[in-house]
């Protein structure tokens, strides 16, 4: 890498940058929208189960997130990137 920033570094930017904010958002919107339906439950134009479609995605965002911190992210530091998709295929499964 250039600029004396490590793979190290740039995992942990990732992470910072986007990881936790994209937590942190999905928390936000799940209380929202739960707040929507709650508000107006009795309305007919209103999508049911809003709240369980957000949750069932951010289980499966989570779930992406996590195979990246505790399985891609590590092989790309200690330099096993070349082999880090076949793991993370294996874990899928």
């Amino acid at each position: 890498m250039s600029s004396g920033h490590t793979l190290e570094d740039l995992v942990l930017h990732i992470i910072s940058r986007f990881h936790v904010p994209l937590r942190e958002e999905l928390v936000r919107l799940t209380a929202l929208v739960r707040e929507v339906e709650s508000e107006h439950a009795e309305d007919p134009e209103l999508p049911g189960e809003l709240v369980m479609l957000l949750e069932s995605f951010a289980a499966a965002v989570e779930t992406h997130l996590t195979k990246e911190e505790q399985i891609l992210f590590p092989r790309i530091v200690d330099g096993r990137s070349q082999t880090a998709h076949m793991v993370v295929r294996a874990r899928i499964r």
